[in-house]
């Protein structure tokens, strides 16, 4: 059924989703035209445009006046929790892993929306603003994308399709074999534990 007016709480929401896509879409396309291409081998940019796809359809739903549908809201938890990754990952791995000051991944050109931004943003409002109910059984694609990229990273890695992209990457993937087990059975675990604060069963 659609309705010919928001409720104020659904303009909030409705507010923050596009300030998310404006986010998302400049940060995207600063990144595409400094660094020559968007870089899809980077979980980065992948949880950003996961991002934007579930603003935009958030978005969409509440102009029409309809209510949004469970599976919008499972993908919002799924992106939220990736860039809560991307964020994490930023914050305590790659300024110790790349030798570089955490300021310089956090402010300067794209990454102030892909690194921080737009996580930031995404976090905050699945936190305190739009306040999903999910069912126990949507925890068991949390992970998935995750753990999806991981192997597909290692794979191309271990063709040498691709190098990296991360340090860390490269690094897993010259060591042992136990190694990579742990850093995949990680890809499922840390996904789960984040979204558990998002949840509201």
């Amino acid at each position: 059924m659609r309705r010919t007016k928001l409720t104020d709480r659904e303009q909030v929401i409705l507010g923050f989703n596009l300030l998310i896509i404006f986010s998302e879409f400049l940060g995207l396309v600063l990144r595409t035209y400094i660094l020559g291409s968007i870089g899809l081998e980077y979980y980065t940019v992948l949880s950003n445009i996961a991002s934007f796809l579930a603003s935009m359809f958030v978005a969409y739903y509440l102009i029409r006046g309809s209510k949004v549908p469970h599976w919008v809201a499972v993908w919002r938890l799924v992106a939220t929790t990736m860039l809560a990754i991307t964020f994490l990952v930023v914050i305590f791995i790659l300024p110790f892993n790349m030798g570089v000051p955490l300021w310089k991944l956090l402010f300067p050109g794209q990454m102030f929306f892909l690194h921080f931004a737009c996580p930031v943003l995404a976090m905050c409002t699945m936190l305190f603003v739009e306040q999903y109910r999910f069912q126990s059984k949507d925890g068991n694609v949390i992970s998935l994308p995750t753990l999806a990229y991981a192997v597909i990273i290692m794979i191309l890695n271990a063709m040498n399709i691709v190098n990296g992209p991360y340090p860390f990457i490269r690094q897993l993937m010259s060591g042992k074999f136990t190694y990579l087990l742990a850093a995949i059975f990680l890809c499922h675990l840390v996904p789960t534990l984040i979204a558990s604060i998002f949840y509201k069963v």
